[in-house]
């Protein structure tokens, strides 16, 4: 489960167009958008968020042609057991995630399956599942995310949803418009 967008990162890097040089300075990650707890379910079990660090150099390395600036993975727990992760990533300029089709792109590289969107306090979320395992996927200005929650006897859009309330007190604003995708079969 820890690779996700670190790894998909390269597969990012086929929405650029080749005549497009992705560069300047590095847009870092705002590490304030990863809560340390969500708090505990309804059995008094805490979830917890800490950062996979190994996972910096493979966004590091993602090649010129990567859409990525800067990302970073958090591993979510449920007391002692992984159960999913969060990938927040900021593209390069001049990648430009106000258009449709860059979100488009994105997304098709990282979801599963068919997906749908959901509107969480404000950002419309790219939504899909399969078996136990659910992935979304938002974006704001400079930034995309994708949220994978692996498990049985989970509430993964409420886990969704605390993050994003979470990030909401930090100061992260969606796109205009929420940052809707067109749903339609991902790759």
């Amino acid at each position: 489960m820890a690779v996700g967008l670190a790894v998909a990162a390269g597969a990012l890097s086929s929405c650029a167009s080749d005549n497009v040089v992705l560069s300047g300075a590095l847009r870092p990650v705002d590490t304030r958008l990863a809560p340390l707890d969500l708090g505990a379910d309804a059995s008094g079990v805490e979830y917890t968020l800490a950062e996979y660090t190994k996972a910096r150099a493979q966004f590091a390395h993602g090649g010129p042609a990567s859409l990525v600036s800067d990302g970073r993975m958090y591993e979510i727990h449920r007391g002692s057991v992984l159960i999913g992760t969060l990938e927040i990533a900021t593209v390069k300029q001049p990648v430009d995630l106000s258009s449709e089709a860059t979100r488009s792109s994105i997304v098709n590289g990282v979801m599963i399956g068919a997906y749908l969107n959901l509107n969480v306090d404000g950002f419309a979320v790219a939504s899909s599942s399969v078996g136990n395992e659910s992935l979304y996927a938002w974006f704001a200005p400079e930034t995309f995310e994708v949220l994978q929650i692996r498990g049985s006897n989970l509430s993964p859009e409420a886990i969704l949803a605390a993050i994003v309330s979470y990030q909401r007190t930090q100061g992260l604003k969606p796109l205009p418009g929420g940052g809707r995708v067109t749903s339609q079969v991902g790759a």
